[in-house]
């Protein structure tokens, strides 16, 4: 007799674990996305730029923050950083950041690497690597947001899990684009202005059709 599968947990189930444990394992792909564009929606970051990831930790899948979002983070709140203090003790290297709001708020977070016996381009590398772990960690904390950022999912990671595709807006032809100017053309009388298009025309030929017919359209509401 074959072994029987266990069942998917319910939306609710589901939905508690997210809530509970963080854990996005056994959200659908649809319900994924939803979450994704939500979270983006609620923190007011453009989800073209990818700047959340999916990660597998300790038979967890959980959502943390890539440089994107601390970037997106720090316009959107007019948070400042500045560096206060560089010290290596113990051949750890550890950076401690302040985030600062135009309200008065202040907030402190430290990156550390260790730099043992690195020299060169791996030093500076290294330095470069806790000043962003400084200054990521301090944009989250003065949010207020509990996420992993990704120099910080580098030390726990297991298995990295590919980001959920974000769904874009197709992008349109020339000709599409032709084709919705004209209907603009016709509306305002301009009929005998509009020239065949098809989609086998060259892309150049459309732009100047494009380019003939939208001035056309600016004469007459200048007339």
């Amino acid at each position: 007799m074959g072994r029987e599968l266990a069942p998917r947990p319910s939306g609710a189930d589901a939905l508690e674990a997210v809530i509970a444990a963080g854990d996005l394992n056994n959200l659908s792909a649809s319900q994924r996305l939803d979450l994704y564009q939500r979270t983006c929606d609620t923190l007011g970051l453009n989800p073209l730029t990818r700047p959340l990831e999916y990660l597998k930790l300790q038979g967890r899948t959980i959502m943390y923050v890539r440089k994107e979002a601390c970037d997106q983070l720090r316009r959107i709140h007019s948070i400042t950083i500045q560096i206060v203090e560089r010290v290596i003790e113990n051949d750890v290297l550890t950076v401690v950041a302040r985030a600062s709001t135009p309200e008065g708020r202040c907030d402190e977070e430290i990156g550390s690497v260790s730099v043992a016996g690195l020299r060169g381009e791996a030093l500076a590398n290294a330095q470069m690597k806790a000043l962003t772990k400084a200054k990521r960690r301090a944009t989250l904390s003065i949010c207020g947001l509990g996420f992993l950022d990704e120099t910080d999912s580098e030390a726990v990671a297991t298995v990295a899990v590919p980001a959920l595709a974000v769904p874009t807006r197709p992008q349109k032809s020339p000709a599409e684009y032709y084709r919705e100017l004209a209907i603009v053309a016709e509306e305002k009388g301009l009929a005998e202005h509009i020239l065949p298009i098809d989609d086998d025309m060259p892309a150049d030929e459309i732009r100047e059709a494009y380019t003939f017919l939208k001035k056309a359209i600016a004469s007459n509401a200048s007339a």
